[in-house]
């Protein structure tokens, strides 16, 4: 089901603006802690505040996975 509700989402980032759906803010979670994540419009990333990770975008999809987020530094993860 989640899968359905992903594909029917149309992500919308650096082509529009920086544009996120907030549905999906909805059912999306950090991979690590299952917490939710924000969407930093800046820098077009998820940010999981309590794991310090920033997950990028590639192509308009959202990249959850350990090894492709950056860690922030302590003073942006205010």
């Amino acid at each position: 089901m989640a899968c359905g509700i992903l594909s029917h989402i149309k992500f919308k980032t650096r082509y529009l603006g920086g544009y996120m759906d907030h549905r999906l803010l909805e059912i999306i979670a950090c991979p690590l802690c299952h917490g939710k994540l924000s969407y930093d419009k800046e820098n077009f990333e998820l940010i999981c505040k309590f794991d310090r990770l920033a997950f990028p975008f590639r192509d308009g999809i959202p990249v959850l996975l350990e090894n492709e987020a950056r860690i922030l530094p302590t003073e942006e993860n205010q």
